[in-house]
C-alpha cells in the first residue's frame, strides 16, 4: 500500500535529521504540505520552522526532549520585583536572581 502524504513528509523529516527539509522539497510531496505538518504536530510531533531566506523555510523534526518556542516563552516572564522580564532566573531590571 502506498504511503500517505503525511507519512512521506514524516519519513523525509526523520531521514534528514538536523538538516531538515525546505518548503520547496515538501512542496514536491504535496502542495498542501502545511496541512500535513499541522496534522503531524497535532499527533505530538515536534517540528521546528526556521526562516532561511525570502520565501524559503526549513522544517526540522525535533527529538521529544528538545525545547520548542513555547518552552522558551515559559522561561520569559515578568519579575515580581520590578516587572521586567526574567531570563534564566535573572531579573532584567534589577539584575537579581529570582
Amino acid at each position: 500500500m502506498a504511503k500517505t502524504q503525511k507519512e512521506r513528509i514524516y519519513d523525509l523529516l526523520e531521514e534528514r535529521g538536523e538538516q531538515g527539509a525546505t518548503n520547496i522539497e515538501l512542496n514536491e510531496i504535496c502542495f498542501r504540505y502545511g496541512g500535513r505538518l499541522h496534522e503531524l504536530r497535532q499527533e505530538s510531533c515536534r517540528i521546528r520552522t526556521t526562516h532561511v531566506k525570502g520565501p524559503v523555510f526549513r522544517f526540522t523534526l525535533l527529538e521529544s526532549d528538545e525545547p520548542q518556542y513555547q518552552d522558551f516563552l515559559e522561561l520569559l516572564r515578568p519579575s515580581n520585583c520590578c516587572g521586567e522580564i526574567v531570563v534564566d532566573g535573572m531579573c532584567g531590571g534589577c539584575h537579581e536572581h529570582i
